[in-house]
């Protein structure tokens, strides 16, 4: 086999795993990337960012801006409403079909949080405006 067929197999290899490794989420890499978007529990929208921030909206507005960071199935979120020194831990998962995505307090101490992030949401169109 010559140097492109190599690379082409090792390229179609690493390709077919990683493609199976997201599909069942056993990888914090594909955690991230499904988290980035918009997801609704009816009454707050969470808008996830590729840089690592987020926002919290309702119908009053986006008065929640934070930092999340994931590793594995965990996810670590602070935010302004909380102070940026109350870190909040929730397990996650996703559905098979990547539309809804769980959420499991491990530890909190910002009840504020604690009370609205826990359970399903639903990958959402944006309802509400985000600021900018």
């Amino acid at each position: 086999m010559n140097a492109f067929g190599h690379r082409f197999c090792t390229l179609f290899v690493l390709s077919v795993c990683f493609f199976f490794l997201c599909g069942v989420n056993a990888c914090g890499i594909c955690n991230h990337l499904n988290i980035i978007d918009t997801w609704n529990n009816g009454t707050v929208e969470l808008i996830f960012a590729g840089d690592g921030t987020y926002q919290g909206c309702s119908h009053t507005g986006c008065d929640t801006n934070g930092f999340y960071a994931i590793s594995g199935n965990e996810i670590r979120l602070t935010d302004n409403q909380c102070g940026f020194s109350a870190e909040g831990v929730y397990e996650i998962s996703f559905n098979e079909d990547n539309d809804e995505l769980t959420f499991v307090r491990v530890s909190d101490p910002c009840e504020q949080r604690a009370s609205v992030i826990p359970g399903t949401w639903n990958r959402a169109a944006l309802i509400y405006p985000t600021r900018e």
